[in-house]
């Protein structure tokens, strides 16, 4: 099992810049900023879904994962905390530039069979795993996923979708108003300014609550 995703989270949008149309497809749509967003119940690294929030400067990504198709029976919760800046829009694109400084990353066992495997594993370096309570992996080495230390900042974008787009090529379809976060690859990790993802994962989408 995988119990830690990328952190951070292709979608190819349509880039239509506002110098271009006398139509105003951002009208009207959701800020990043204030309430909740949510992912619905998504197979692609397991089963998992999430709900996220950007306000005052501060976010939180509240990862669920389960143990089955449906998402019913939850396993382990992840939260990710930290502060972030929004930058400027990608030139002739609708994509945002968003600066992710994390504070703490914590995981919490939600059965005692994944509290027995995170031990026997000793999973983060922590065989001292409880039936709900959250452990801070901040910085630690995860079954080889590397943690990024608190202060460690993610460079990535955002985009909110204008229009609707159909499923295709195995992604999502997003409908006018969803989320998405830059795709990261090996070239695109977020580690530096430089390496900012320059497209969108289709297979992460986000509705405001």
């Amino acid at each position: 099992m995988k119990y830690l995703k990328c952190f951070g989270f292709v979608l190819f949008l349509g880039g239509c810049s506002k110098t271009n149309t006398s139509l105003d497809l951002n009208s009207g749509l959701p800020s990043l900023e204030g309430g909740a967003w949510q992912m619905d119940c998504s197979s692609f690294t397991g089963y998992e879904a999430a709900t996220i929030t950007y306000a005052g400067g501060s976010y939180q990504h509240l990862t669920s994962n389960y143990s089955d198709a449906s998402c019913a029976v939850k396993q382990m919760e992840t939260v990710e905390q930290g502060t972030y800046q929004i930058g400027d829009t990608e030139s002739g694109t609708s994509m945002v530039q968003l600066d992710r400084t994390l504070s703490v990353l914590t995981i919490k066992p939600l059965t005692a069979a994944i509290v027995s495997q995170l031990n026997s594993q000793s999973f983060c370096g922590i065989n001292s795993w409880t039936l709900n309570f959250a452990q801070d992996v901040t910085g630690r080495n995860c079954s080889g996923v590397l943690v990024p230390s608190a202060g460690a900042t993610y460079y990535d974008i955002y985009s909110i979708a204008s229009v609707d787009m159909p499923a295709f090529g195995g992604l999502q379809a997003t409908s006018r108003g969803d989320l998405t976060f830059g795709y990261n690859d090996t070239s695109h990790d977020g580690s530096t300014p430089s390496e900012r993802p320059n497209s969108l994962s289709g297979n992460y989408v986000f509705r405001k609550q």
